[in-house]
């Protein structure tokens, strides 16, 4: 008979504590204090076409907007694209766009992994979402700001 080991216990403890009803969301007031610019980031995700747009009609003073308007505008239009969230993209990333287009409202896990599925429908090879996996992304210190949510 194998002995147990000390981690052996860990990992099936921490399997067993997944909260499907928990909720996560993005931190952007912890963004905000590590110095970065949450409007910057959120900017960033745009896909092309809205880039293109929001370029054409830029005012004068060259400011940002809020994060809040650009997920909007992920969220009425980017989302829609199939390009938004490419297979290709890491599994953080991907969760990072995702509460994006659901404007940073906090999503459980199980609307996460729902998500990402539906949007994947047609690659060929198919990312890890298991609880363990996705939950492990979003609970660990991440550079997204991806946390739960009380």
């Amino acid at each position: 008979m194998a002995k147990k080991k000390k981690s052996d216990n860990v990992v099936a403890g921490e399997l067993s504590g997944i909260d499907e009803e928990s909720k996560y969301g993005i931190d952007f007031r912890a963004m905000q204090v590590s110095g970065k610019s949450s409007s910057f980031i959120v900017r960033s995700r745009l896909c092309g076409c809205c880039d293109v747009c929001l370029s054409a009609y830029k005012d004068d003073s060259m400011e940002l907007k809020s994060a809040s308007e650009y997920m909007k505008q992920i969220s009425q239009s980017c989302r829609q694209r199939d390009e938004y969230l490419l297979p290709g993209a890491s599994l953080t990333e991907a969760i990072f766009r995702l509460l994006l287009g659901n404007q940073n409202r906090p999503m459980k896990l199980r609307e996460i992994q729902s998500g990402l599925a539906a949007a994947w429908t047609s690659a060929v090879y198919l990312k890890n979402l298991t609880d363990e996996v996705v939950v492990k992304l979003m609970e660990t210190p991440n550079d997204y700001f991806i946390r739960r949510v009380d």
